[in-house]
């Protein structure tokens, strides 16, 4: 199944913000945290759309480590299908605080 294009959904959450900068212009100051929400909800769909990320995805949030030192980070090995660890390779780093976004 191919997945759905968030397009329609951000020029709806637009429009919304649009009628919520005429609000705020009419001196309506409780439209602030609506369009400062509605302006997170589009980046971050956006987001989504750029990065093809699933609906279905889990996103996990990297824990800081138990006995955690401030220079230590994750690293991302790619094993190669072995468990000589010679043969890994870093594929990327990450660090406490840093998104993972696992496919369904």
């Amino acid at each position: 199944m191919d997945r759905p294009s968030l397009e329609s959904v951000v020029e709806r959450l637009t429009a919304w913000r649009a009628e919520a900068v005429e609000r705020l212009r009419a001196d309506d100051p409780s439209a602030l945290d609506l369009k400062l929400a509605l302006d997170a909800a589009v980046r971050w769909l956006r987001v989504c759309e750029r990065c093809r990320l699933p609906a279905g995805g889990e996103v996990v949030v990297l824990p800081v480590p138990d006995g955690y030192e401030p220079l230590g980070d994750y690293r991302v090995m790619w094993d190669g299908e072995t468990e000589e660890r010679q043969y890994w390779r870093e594929v990327a780093r990450a660090y406490p605080g840093d998104l993972l976004v696992k496919l369904p």
